[in-house]
């Protein structure tokens, strides 16, 4: 299975609901709802030409994608465009042209570029060059000559750094053989790329539909091994054709069944939902899972369509169960796997408040009771997903129950943001345990609390780089933590746009200190002091010197 690049087919997805998402998105903060009226301007040239009717989408800041649009506009008969209404904060605008790419993209798994915005600023010439994508385009049959149509293709990009699935965009349509057998991936960046279709055994896969078969995996022109596979030497608007595949027999997939029960009786549990999750070849690393299934009356559940390889199966959290899951782990070689058990097992809990340091606001005391609080667990074994929350109660308090033994880690809810608030640390007994506390079987772990700031403050910078030239992709990200904390972790992390510009909001009241890093500059971490004050925005200057230091001779 597959995954495409390009700004065209993972923007064409996530625009779907744009208008909606744009309201649903902000928090209930009437205050930034007043302070809207930022806005973002540019330009979009092919060529050095204006392009009009182009769509052009804000994004917020995730790097996970498919992120929701907050907002999209098309640009005029001058190829501009201008975003408006926003409030403070991190985005990243996105232009949108079918077969376009922009031009010196550094990282097309996050196109675009990243603009911090100040209340009520308008940012100006955001502009974007397009080029014309490259396509890849050829024919895939079965030895017979039969086209395998609807399966899709997979595409690896070579770079400096090895071989890569171009797997940061959502699975469009054109992935999808026709039936004629013909694939056309387009929009693709200049660079080096090999294309296969089929799938690989001990992949840990699961045949879309629960085919029964599946064909072997096979990579232009014609092979099984991956060295032996023809580079596609792709230049900017190039179309390469002619890149057949052609696929080996049918392999027979596999079938895995068993039932769920109550570790203690030994009893089928009826009607729960379940799921699984594949593995790598080394059967520990989690590929990638599935859930959302029912088991029937009698606990039984069924999981067709398994290439061979290795997997497990589990129940799917509840969070109003006091019941967790071993994963039931299980490898696919030649053969259906029976009577697999996925026994369900009394969990622990874990109580404790939510308080806000430092503020006697009542306003923010009262907004407290709209928060979410999350809980993340860290477990020997294989890791299945577990994941639950906890609205927080009018008293202050929440709870996690049914909770899997091993190491429990609490943040604030990004499914219900509320803007103002940070998550300063985690207490167990007046302990730091922001890192994670442990939770033993059937443990009933009390006196945790969530300690959070509450403010309006804003931080904004200025990065400035001398010295030196930062390389084509170098991303720049400021941490910012409390001067006076014992403790080194940051409250937040924010990446510095193409500006050099950087915002940090929803700040209490107090000193802060900022420090600038990058992994792929060499230069040390610049860290720097500011004092934030509520309802205000303070100022800072980073300076990123890349001149080498000189060696000091002999003394």
């Amino acid at each position: 299975m597959s995954r495409l690049t390009g700004i065209n087919a993972w923007i064409a997805v996530v625009f779907i609901a744009a208008s909606a998402e744009w309201g649903q998105s902000q928090s209930p903060d009437s205050r930034a709802a007043r302070e809207a009226t930022g806005a973002i301007t540019g330009r979009v040239t092919i060529g050095g030409k204006p392009v009009a009717g182009l769509t052009v989408a804000l994004l917020g800041p995730e790097t996970n994608p498919p992120p929701s649009p907050l907002s999209k506009t098309s640009t005029d008969d001058e190829g501009a465009y201008r975003l408006t209404r926003l409030p403070a904060g991190q985005y990243r605008v996105v232009p949108f042209g079918p077969a376009l790419v922009i031009q010196d993209e550094a990282n097309p798994a996050q196109p675009g570029r990243r603009v911090s915005v100040a209340d009520g600023e308008t940012v100006d010439k955001i502009d974007f060059a397009l080029k014309r994508g490259g396509v890849i385009t050829g024919r895939v049959t079965d030895t017979d000559g039969r086209p395998l149509t609807g399966q899709r293709v997979t595409l690896i990009r070579i770079d400096a750094r090895g071989q890569k699935p171009v797997d940061w965009l959502i699975n469009p349509p054109m992935y999808v053989i026709d039936d004629r057998g013909i694939y056309r991936i387009f929009g693709l960046p200049a660079g080096r790329y090999i294309v296969s279709a089929g799938e690989a055994a001990s992949a840990g896969l699961t045949r879309i539909g629960n085919a029964a078969g599946y064909h072997p995996l096979t990579f232009h022109p014609s092979v099984t091994d991956a060295t032996k596979a023809t580079v596609i030497e792709l230049e900017e608007g190039q179309e390469a054709t002619g890149t057949d595949i052609v696929v080996g027999a049918v392999m027979q997939t596999f079938e895995a069944s068993g039932r769920i029960i109550d570790a203690e009786s030994g009893r089928p549990v009826p009607n729960i939902l379940y799921g699984w999750a594949a593995a790598g070849p080394d059967g520990k690393t989690n590929q990638g899972y599935t859930y959302g299934y029912q088991a029937n009356s009698r606990g039984e559940f069924h999981i067709g369509g398994l290439v061979p390889g290795h997997y497990a199966a589990f129940v799917v959290y509840d969070r109003a169960s006091d019941l967790y899951s071993e994963p039931a782990v299980f490898e696919v070689i030649n053969a259906d796997v029976k009577k697999l058990e996925v026994k369900l097992q009394r969990g622990g809990v874990v109580t404790g408040v939510a308080e806000i340091e430092n503020t006697g606001d009542p306003a923010a005391w009262q907004k407290l009771r709209e928060m979410e609080i999350t809980s993340s667990i860290v477990y020997p074994g294989f890791p299945v997903p577990r994941f639950s929350s906890s609205r927080v109660s009018a008293d202050g308090s929440f709870k996690f129950v049914g909770v899997h033994p091993g190491t429990i880690r609490l943040a604030l809810s990004r499914r219900v943001p509320l803007k103002g608030f940070r998550l300063l640390r985690v207490e167990h007994n007046g302990a730091d345990q922001t890192d994670g506390f442990a939770v033993g079987p059937r443990e009933e772990v009390t006196g945790v609390r969530a300690v959070l700031s509450y403010g309006t403050a804003v931080i904004r910078g200025q990065v400035r780089v001398e010295g030196g030239t930062l390389a084509a992709g170098a991303r720049l990200q400021v941490s910012v933590r409390l001067a006076d904390s014992q403790s080194p972790r940051p409250i937040a992390t924010v990446e510095v746009d193409g500006r050099g510009r950087f915002t940090i909001d929803s700040l209490a009241p107090g000193q802060y200190e900022l420090t600038l890093a990058t992994a792929s500059s060499g230069a040390p971490a610049v860290t720097e002091r500011a004092l934030a004050v509520n309802d205000a925005e303070t100022e800072v200057a980073l300076v990123l010197n890349l001149k080498p230091k000189e060696k000091e001779g002999p003394q």
